[in-house]
C-alpha cells in the first residue's frame, strides 16, 4: 500500500512539474484534472508498460535501455489521446545564444514535446524514488 501510494505522488509531482517546465504540456488548472491523470497514468505503468518492455526486450537490449524513453513517450501519448485534462501540443522555442553556441527560434512538433516530456519525467520520477530511499 505504501509503495503504490508512493508511485502515485511520485507521477502526481512529476507531471506536475513537467506541466510547469515544458510549454507544450498542460493540464487542466484543478486538482482533479491532475488525479485523474496520475491514476491513469499509474494504472498504464502498472499493467501495460511491463508488457511492451516485455516484447521489446531484444530493442531494449540493443539499446541499453534507451527504447525506454519511447515506450514511456508512447504511454504518455495514449494517456493525452484518451483523458482530455492532459494536452500535448507543439510550441514555439524563442532559441538562445551562448557566446559562440546558437540555438535558432523553431517550432517544437507535439511529438517532439513529449519525447522531452517523457525523458524528464523518466529523470524526476527516477530521482524523487532515489531520495526517497
Amino acid at each position: 500500500m505504501k509503495k503504490i501510494l508512493l508511485q502515485l505522488i511520485v507521477i502526481g509531482v512529476t507531471l506536475a512539474l513537467v506541466d510547469y517546465v515544458i510549454p507544450g504540456v498542460t493540464l487542466s488548472n484543478s486538482l482533479d484534472g491532475l488525479v485523474l491523470v496520475t491514476l491513469v497514468f499509474a494504472a498504464i505503468n502498472t499493467f501495460v508498460k511491463p508488457l511492451l518492455k516485455i516484447l521489446s526486450l531484444p530493442i531494449e537490449v540493443a539499446t541499453l535501455g534507451l527504447f525506454t524513453v519511447v515506450i514511456n513517450t508512447i504511454l504518455l501519448l495514449v494517456v493525452d489521446y484518451v483523458l482530455v485534462p492532459l494536452t500535448i501540443t507543439s510550441f514555439w522555442f524563442p532559441g538562445f545564444s551562448y557566446g559562440p553556441i546558437i540555438v535558432a527560434p523553431m517550432r517544437v512538433p507535439a511529438l517532439l514535446t513529449a519525447i522531452v516530456a517523457s525523458a524528464l519525467s523518466s529523470t524526476i520520477s527516477s530521482g524523487l524514488i532515489w531520495l526517497n530511499k
